[in-house]
């Protein structure tokens, strides 16, 4: 009989934002949607899990770039070269099915597969030229990378890439982490990590930066001076370096004690992961947050019967214009 699977603690930089932002998304998040990708799970875990599987259009964009880099760096590493023109038409394709997936509503019966865009599920206006704006920026950040030095790198010498979108864990202390890098090679004595950004550029997360450098030292045994992070705004077209100091690597190993250890606080039985009830994750009341997180829609009932005042008034108007499957 094939074992149970289970929901065990890994620590990402994910996961400590979520926690951070909101208490009661990190419970939806990690908790309770837990076994709703079984069609026949209770339906408030079902829906839960259909709502953690829900993305915005930036987001939906941003990981068919990531998908489209993807497919040509490991091309590259078995000796195939991939034009630009290829890559062109897969983005293309990729737009098109996930905007079909989403309008049809086939993410309901292939979650894990089909696309489930926010502003169709919640019926947002869907502004034109700001959603030409997006597409012509995942084609500009695909073309980028296809001309960038580093995929010409890669195309040159591909056995020096040595991880490209591969999830690694490794462990702080007592913590197990997790992390995805979205290129890892070497040039020389030295470790070059790249994180691609198909949006605007934004400010840096350096947290996120130095669990690269600290996975790259975990990983391959380097050196904290040959590690190096380069953060590359596809849709501008450039590319900045990050430095990451003894002092970085330092902080962030306590970053991840400490806020595993709040994380941990919150469940009732830290060796076996299990949640506290629900209520003991409050709500952010953030509108900020809350007008864009995908699980709006669970906690409007219970701001309902608070008659939360002006926040109450604030999310019935997003109730109003939700699409309920």
């Amino acid at each position: 009989m094939a074992k149970a699977f289970e929901n065990t603690f890994q620590w990402s930089h994910t996961r400590a934002r979520t926690f951070h932002v909101c208490k009661r998304l990190y419970y939806y998040s990690y908790y309770a949607y837990w076994g709703g990708w079984d069609p026949h799970a209770p339906p408030d875990v079902r829906m839960l899990y259909l709502l953690k599987k829900m993305v915005s259009i930036p987001m939906w964009t941003g990981s068919i770039v990531h998908r489209c880099i993807e497919h040509a760096i490991k091309s590259a590493r078995v000796g195939t070269i991939i034009g630009v023109d290829e890559l062109r038409v897969m983005a293309l394709k990729l737009l098109a099915s996930g905007w079909v997936d989403s309008r049809s509503g086939a993410w309901k019966t292939e979650p894990k597969k089909a696309v489930n865009l926010a502003e169709h599920y919640y019926r947002q206006q869907i502004d034109p030229e700001a959603a030409g704006a997006v597409m012509q920026r995942t084609m500009a950040s695909i073309e980028a990378f296809h001309r960038s030095a580093v995929f010409q790198h890669v195309c040159a010498d591909p056995a020096s890439v040595l991880a490209v979108e591969e999830m690694m864990t490794f462990t702080v202390e007592t913590v197990p982490v997790i992390m995805v890098a979205d290129l890892v090679l070497t040039m020389g004595d030295e470790c070059h990590i790249y994180d691609w950004k198909s949006g605007g550029v934004a400010p840096l997360v350096a947290d996120q930066l130095a669990v690269y450098a600290l996975g790259a030292m975990m990983r391959w045994k380097y050196a904290q001076e040959k590690v190096r992070v380069y953060v590359a705004y596809l849709g501008d077209d450039t590319v900045r370096e990050v430095t990451c100091t003894v002092q970085d690597i330092v902080r962030i190993r306590d970053t991840i004690t400490d806020t595993a250890a709040a994380m941990l606080s919150f469940c009732g039985d830290t060796g076996r992961n299990t949640p506290r009830p629900r209520k003991d994750y409050p709500l952010c009341r953030d509108a900020s947050v809350c007008s864009s997180c995908a699980f709006r829609q669970v906690c409007m009932a219970e701001l309902i019967a608070e008659e939360d005042g002006a926040f109450f008034l604030t999310m019935q108007k997003l109730k109003d214009s939700a699409s309920l499957p």
